[in-house]
């Protein structure tokens, strides 16, 4: 889970950073340029493995949001438990 939640940190990162070499590009890297897409490219990969983080393991949020749920209710009855019944209906 610590991965899933650095993944998004890490794809604005990269991101801020292809941002800045695409705004300020050498002279030479210019779109469809050899300079402009070994650059892309580098930051497509980068950005791939966060990506592929959530994919493989973003299931575990579908196993852990039940039992939390779960504990939490739990939890919550713990802390007010109901009233016992009265056995007059009362």
């Amino acid at each position: 889970m610590r991965e899933l939640y650095e993944a998004p940190q890490c794809l604005y990162a990269a991101h801020d950073k292809w941002r800045a070499v695409r705004d300020k590009p050498p002279e030479s890297a210019r779109p469809v340029t050899k300079a402009y897409d070994e650059s892309l490219i580098e930051n497509l990969a980068e950005a791939w493995h966060y990506l592929d983080q959530w994919a493989i393991h973003g299931e575990v949020f579908f196993a852990v949001n039940p039992l939390a749920e779960r504990q939490a209710q739990q939890a919550a009855h713990a802390m007010f438990p109901s009233r016992p019944r009265r056995d007059d209906g009362v």
